[in-house]
């Protein structure tokens, strides 16, 4: 696929017509995310090679706990906002254990794909510890 682009982009750049600018866009911004990727993976490595590695993954299991607080407090403030709209209508939570842990598995699920997204692949633990 990036070789392919690479061909796309070398045929534009010598004038070809063959390529239509909505294609030759697209190949452009394929090649500039692999060149991010392939420098994330780098950065990434040459942490794990200045910090050691045992070093480098007793900060990912922290930041890993970190990460698991982050997602039990959201679940909590959920959790009480859940149970003040119940009672503002006169109803009240007979199973809370059981409906905190829906809440957290679902704060859980939604926590890592909604912040990666937000952060740039980062979650907030990382953020803390990865400085």
């Amino acid at each position: 696929m990036v070789d392919n682009n690479k061909e796309k982009v070398n045929s534009a750049e010598n004038n070809d017509n063959s390529v239509s600018p909505e294609v030759l866009e697209e190949a452009k911004v394929y090649l500039a995310e692999e060149k991010a990727a392939e420098a994330r993976e780098f950065i990434r490595d040459e942490e794990i090679k200045a910090d050691g590695k045992f070093l480098h993954y007793t900060k990912v299991i922290l930041s890993g706990i970190l990460d698991q607080i982050f997602v039990i407090a959201l679940a909590l403030v959920v959790f009480g906002i859940f149970d003040l709209a119940l009672r503002v209508f006169g109803y009240r939570v007979a199973l809370r254990e059981e409906v905190f842990m829906i809440i957290y598995v679902i704060s859980n699920i939604l926590y890592y794909p909604i912040l990666q997204e937000v952060l740039h692949g980062k979650t907030l633990g990382k953020k803390f510890i990865f400085r």
